[in-house]
C-alpha cells in the first residue's frame, strides 16, 4: 500500500506540474499547451509503472487494494503479505 500512496502523491505532482510547466512554456498557444501537458503525463506515468509497478500491482490507488481484498479478488494473506513487504522491500 506505501506504493500505491506514493505512486498516486507522485502521479498527482506530475499531472499538476505538467500543467504549470506547459502553460509557462506555451506562451497562449493552447495547442503547444496541450502536446506538452500530455507528453509530460505520459512519461511521468511510464516512468511511475516501470518502477512501481512490480511492487503495486502498476495501480497507484490503495482503494482499489481494499476492494480487491474485498471482493476477494485478493486473499486477506496475500493483501496483508504486501502491506508488510512493501516497507522492507524499499530499505
Amino acid at each position: 500500500m506505501f506504493a500505491e500512496c506514493l505512486g498516486t502523491a507522485l502521479l498527482l505532482c506530475i499531472v499538476i506540474g505538467s500543467g504549470v510547466m506547459a502553460e509557462s512554456l506555451a506562451a497562449g498557444n493552447h495547442g503547444v499547451a496541450l502536446i506538452a501537458n500530455t507528453a509530460a503525463s505520459f512519461w511521468g506515468l511510464y516512468v511511475l509503472i516501470v518502477l512501481l509497478g512490480p511492487v503495486s500491482g502498476a495501480h497507484f490507488n490503495p482503494v482499489v487494494s481494499l476492494i480487491m481484498t474485498l471482493r476477494c479478488f485478493r486473499t486477506l494473506l496475500y493483501s496483508s503479505r504486501v502491506l508488510c513487504s512493501e516497507p522492507v522491500s524499499h530499505t
